[in-house]
């Protein structure tokens, strides 16, 4: 089961490329996080509940991050992978808000709880869209 993310990190010590790509999806990924953790709290800082703050925070970040990771990122900014794209950001989203709850539930406010899945998402983000979406 671990012999995957193994070979992963022992092929970014080999090459040059992977370890660039990487960072590069760390800073826009970063970016990215920020820009969508930005809407989602003025959302509810207007008042809005979380659920719908999420979602326009995923519908606004949805297309601010496909361009930025596939073209700073994985450089294959192709409509055609955009379907993808949309079916893999239905299933984070809706990871995200299942971890919004979950982590509200030990009695985390709103903010935080965005703010650590936001951060569970961006690692699920770059493994879904380098080996699924960007391939």
């Amino acid at each position: 089961m671990l012999a995957k993310p193994i070979l992963f990190f022992e092929f970014l010590k080999e090459n040059f490329e992977a370890r660039k790509q990487l960072i590069a999806f760390i800073v826009v990924g970063g970016i990215n996080t920020l820009f969508g953790y930005g809407i989602y709290a003025f959302f509810i800082f207007i008042g809005f509940h979380y659920l719908y703050a999420s979602l326009f925070s995923k519908l606004f970040g949805f297309i601010f991050s496909f361009f930025t990771m596939g073209k700073l990122v994985f450089n294959k900014l192709e409509i055609k992978r955009i379907k993808k794209f949309i079916v893999f950001n239905i299933i984070t989203y809706l990871l995200f808000i299942l971890l919004i709850k979950l982590i509200s539930l030990f009695g985390v406010n709103a903010y935080i709880s965005g703010l650590i899945a936001s951060g569970l998402m961006a690692i699920l983000s770059y493994l879904i869209n380098k080996y699924l979406v960007f391939l």
